[in-house]
């Protein structure tokens, strides 16, 4: 094997071992994250169980090394600070709510921007759940039995933890990250920034108005899951076959929730969960087209997770009722791409690289 490809698995040949061993643990920590850490939340009686794995499986999708004490402890305060600042914004202007929209499509924006520029790693997917979770939980007035912060400081430490182990268990080769592997830095990331955070402002809109909606926190979930897979901000193809790809994930979601409600087991559950995970995962180490798998599973564990979900709030909804609002989800997401994106194409020296979904 050349000197290079020894430094940078991106030159190593496909069949290469380092290369094969990246991959194969790559997919192997994420199947573990969704397999344990939501097995593990439904036998502590979580209210949300996807969002420990769910957390877990940001972090992992985002960086192939673990989190430093550092980056834990800054990850911690800011859970904590931007929870009781949205939580103080919904105290404040609940009552007035093109103001609360107003203040929201701002913090949106900065987020998208940040991810447009490469910036921020997980703390920007992380601080967008954040947004969602504490603002339509928080107008709908749902009572989770905690403090909605409590609950996601101590979901986003226990998905630290969850994410260790699958490192300790599955670590990375090491050597050079492939250039593949790291986030894309658009071009014009002000402009997508605006798109996005329109997407997401109408969508969060919609939960503030329409009762039918007004608990539904999987349409504003699917859609930050959706705009931040920013690997298709370059190849036009790949754009209706993410929303295909993410749409396969919540019926997979949905034909899983059945087999589990005919075999109601923390054993089955974890096989069940097992199996999805290596196949979702084994997708997602591809360094072309992973992100869009990851975040199919994204999308499943959000589905599947408010289906197994004690909250008193989505009792009432049947799981097919989910299936249509993340239906909703894409199409108001795809009709925004396709209005307001304007789709960068891959510079000639990424061209190798981009490929469309199959």
């Amino acid at each position: 094997m050349p000197a290079d490809a020894v430094l940078n698995p991106a030159s190593a040949p496909l069949g290469s071992g380092i290369e094969q061993q990246r991959v194969r643990n790559f997919g192997l920590r994420l199947a573990f994250a969704v397999s344990v850490g939501f097995t593990g939340a439904v036998a502590a009686g979580a209210i949300l169980p996807f969002l420990v794995p769910m957390l877990a499986l940001q972090f992992l999708a985002t960086s192939p090394r673990p989190m430093s004490l550092a980056q834990i402890i800054g990850m911690a305060l800011m859970t904590l600070v931007v929870g009781q600042a949205f939580v103080l914004l919904v105290g404040v202007f609940g009552d007035r709510p093109l103001v609360l929209l107003a203040l929201t499509g701002l913090a949106c924006f900065l987020c998208f921007a940040a991810q447009a520029t490469a910036r921020g790693g997980p703390a920007i997917s992380l601080i967008l759940i954040i947004l969602v979770m504490t603002l339509v939980l928080g107008m709908a007035q749902v009572d989770l039995g905690a403090s909605i912060v409590l609950v996601l400081v101590n979901s986003m430490l226990a998905g630290v933890i969850l994410s260790w182990m699958a490192h300790a268990l599955f670590p990375d080769p090491g050597g050079t990250l492939s250039e593949t592997l790291k986030p894309h830095r658009l071009r014009r990331p002000l402009h997508r920034a605006a798109a996005n955070a329109f997407i997401l402002l109408a969508v969060l809109t919609l939960c503030f108005t329409n009762s039918n909606f007004s608990t539904a926190i999987v349409l504003p979930l699917t859609v930050v899951s959706l705009l931040s897979q920013a690997d298709i901000a370059t190849n036009t193809k790949a754009i209706g076959g993410l929303l295909v790809v993410n749409l396969f994930g919540g019926i997979v979601a949905s034909f899983a929730f059945t087999l589990v409600s005919a075999q109601p087991t923390l054993a089955f559950l974890f096989t069940l969960l097992l199996s999805v995970g290596l196949i979702f995962g084994g997708r997602a180490s591809d360094p072309r087209r992973g992100k869009v798998y990851a975040g199919a599973l994204m999308i499943f564990m959000i589905i599947f997770g408010l289906g197994v979900s004690p909250i008193p709030t989505t009792a009432p909804e049947s799981f097919a009722t989910r299936i249509w609002m993340l239906i909703i989800a894409i199409t108001i997401t795809s009709c925004g791409v396709g209005l307001l994106w304007r789709v960068e194409e891959p510079s000639r020296g990424e061209l190798s690289n981009e490929l469309p979904l199959q």
